[in-house]
């Protein structure tokens, strides 16, 4: 890009210098047009290219030397497509005479119409503008020295030139790269500055359409300003910038992008500092509000404190792909990512805050987002938080050390409230939810590793849950609770609503050793239900293995509890009564007798045989 930008300025300077040697050196009775071959040759001679001058150049005298152009072309490189590499249609230029002769420039304002500029790129990587450039790539630069005075006198110089400003029209650039087969055009160009000088606001205005062809997209933008440079060129502000965008393509989400971003910019080249402040940056329905400082170019230390109105990524993202459902946001993010970063991580030096009001993502909808970050050296810490998370809130701390090949993350998370059949509907809405009721979380957690897997695996801590005013899907405590009393010999009702079993509240706590997760103190309550048992679940396999025993809370005194197996995995529970352990020898003889008596002799001990996978 930076052999670009040189080949741009090498020939607009050229046309400047061409047409400022002119007014000032050839004679004011001379007509320049019977110049044109000599000029044409000139550069045919320099640069190997073609000059046509195909309209006529005239002066102008006092107070003002001036000069007008008509048509100028200037030919391709050898072997590209394009016939021309540059055109201009038409310029204009004037230099206050006087202030000459005090070594002083003042220009009018100068004017560009109809330019036009083909560049390409051939596919053994060779620019046309390369020859222009008059780059040497055997050749090794010698570092430049020191020359003060001319430094000096050049900042003298620059500081003297003043120009009336810049008029771009109707301007077009196309760009061919045959390496990558991307095509770029870039037409209906202008450009228009105020009085430009050092020190001084400089207004612009900028606006142009692109048309882009992979992907295929077309974009109309448009730019106003007011730029200030100091002499030395080391400091740039940008005051009241706005930049309006507009995009249209077959690959962006429903085929437009709109975009505005007011905003201040300030840039200091010798303290290394960009700021940008205030910042607003609007797209589609997104606002983005705060301000953005960077320091140290070559390890840039980013502060931010930004705020989000909405956003949602759904609207950006390709079809949804199925989606597990994580333990907390901070999880989430842990397990989205296959391998963190390590070396990037080690380079971050940010400090920031962002509050987003409404976020969309993976079919969830979050509200008044809260996160500050802070990373350096390889260590992240994060804090947290989700004022309106389906009916309850979330916080939590995330520590992520990257300062060894094997991160290290601690988590201090705590959920309050928040309903669980909700979250889990938003995630999977073709699935029906396992569990509802509102879920309260504490854990603090461990983890080290490169991959979920490895997280998974190396997880160890702490939690508390509770699970309250909610059911169970797919186990109906009370049909089991009947079942067994056929081995009293008591009647089973007929009638039951459906296979679930509403509770009051689940709670208990939980130790996570290795990515095994111990549940000692299961317990479940109703308004006539007593649950209480333990099991373990499997973090890496999501395998689950619980023991819990069921009774009514108003039970007969010969009444027993109902030993339940709990199976399968978390997003695939499986429930069976375990009845071999509540079963004693004389009520299977009884049973054999009732089986033998309904279904035929022989019956009950065939049934017998098979009670461990009955229910």
């Amino acid at each position: 890009m930076n052999k670009l930008v040189k080949a741009l300025l090498i020939f607009l300077l050229g046309i400047f210098s061409l047409i400022l040697v002119a007014i000032v050196v050839i004679p004011l009775f001379v007509d320049l047009n019977d110049y044109k071959p000599e000029i044409s040759a000139a550069v045919k001679e320099k640069t190997g290219r073609t000059l046509s001058i195909e309209g006529d150049i005239d002066l102008s005298l006092f107070p003002w030397l001036g000069i007008s152009t008509g048509k100028i072309l200037l030919s391709n490189a050898d072997t590209f497509k394009a016939k021309h590499f540059a055109v201009i249609e038409e310029s204009h230029i004037k230099v206050k005479l006087l202030p000459l002769l005090s070594k002083e420039v003042e220009v009018s304002t100068l004017v560009f119409k109809g330019l036009v500029l083909n560049l390409a790129k051939n596919k053994q990587g060779m620019s046309n503008w390369a020859d222009l450039a008059g780059e040497k790539p055997s050749e090794a630069k010698p570092e430049p020295t020191a020359e003060p005075e001319k430094n000096k006198e050049a900042a003298f110089a620059l500081a003297s030139v003043m120009i009336g400003g810049v008029e771009i029209e109707n301007a077009q650039l196309s760009w061919d790269d045959q390496q990558s087969a991307q095509k770029v055009l870039i037409k209906d160009l202008n450009l228009k500055t105020g009085k430009i000088h050092f020190d001084e606001l400089i207004d612009i205005e900028l606006s142009l359409f692109v048309e882009n062809n992979a992907p295929a997209l077309t974009e109309q933008l448009s730019l106003t300003t007011q730029l200030k440079l100091d002499e030395n060129f080391q400091s740039i502000q940008l005051n009241n910038t706005k930049i309006n965008s507009a995009t249209k393509g077959k690959s962006i989400p429903n085929g437009a992008f709109t975009l505005a971003l007011l905003t201040d910019v300030a840039i200091d080249l010798q303290q290394e500092t960009v700021a940008l402040k205030p910042f607003n940056l609007q797209f589609d329905a997104t606002t983005i509000q705060g301000s953005v400082q960077l320091k140290q170019f070559k390890q840039p230390a980013i502060q931010f404190d930004l705020a989000i109105n909405e956003v949602n990524v759904d609207r950006y993202s390709s079809k949804k792909a199925a989606v597990k459902a994580p333990v907390t946001p901070a999880a989430a993010v842990t397990a989205a990512s296959q391998l963190i970063p390590v070396k990037t991580i080690r380079g971050l030096n940010v400090d920031g805050q962002l509050k987003v009001g409404k976020l969309q993502a993976s079919g969830l909808t979050l509200e008044q987002i809260a996160l500050k970050i802070a990373a350096k050296n390889g260590i992240v810490k994060t804090e947290q938080s989700i004022q309106k998370l389906y009916q309850g809130q979330y916080k939590g701390k995330l520590n992520l050390n990257a300062q060894t090949n094997t991160p290290k993350i601690s988590l201090n998370e705590t959920i309050t409230g928040v309903q669980i059949g909700q979250l889990l509907k938003a995630l999977k809405p073709d699935a029906p939810a396992q569990v509802t009721g509102a879920l309260n979380v504490q854990a603090k957690l461990n983890t080290r590793g490169n991959t979920v897997a490895q997280f998974k695996s190396a997880l160890s801590g702490n939690l508390g849950f509770s699970l309250n005013n909610g059911a169970l899907q797919g186990i109906n405590i009370q049909k089991m609770i009947d079942t067994a009393k056929l081995f009293s010999g008591k009647a089973m009702k007929t009638d039951y609503a459906n296979e679930q079993t509403l509770f009051s509240s689940i709670k208990g706590t939980a130790t996570v050793r290795r990515g095994l997760l111990n549940n000692p103190d299961f317990v479940m309550n109703s308004a006539q239900l007593a649950v209480n048992g333990a099991g373990t679940v499997n973090l890496v396999s999501e395998a689950l293995n619980y023991q819990v025993k069921a009774n009514l809370k108003h039970h007969a005194a010969n009444d027993r509890p109902v030993a339940i197996k709990v199976a399968g995995t978390i997003s695939n529970p499986s429930y069976t009564m375990d009845v071999l352990s509540m079963v004693n020898e004389k009520e299977k003889e009884k049973l054999n007798k009732v089986l033998d008596k309904a279904l035929g002799k022989g019956a009950g001990k065939a049934v017998n045989e098979l009670l461990k996978g009955f229910f």
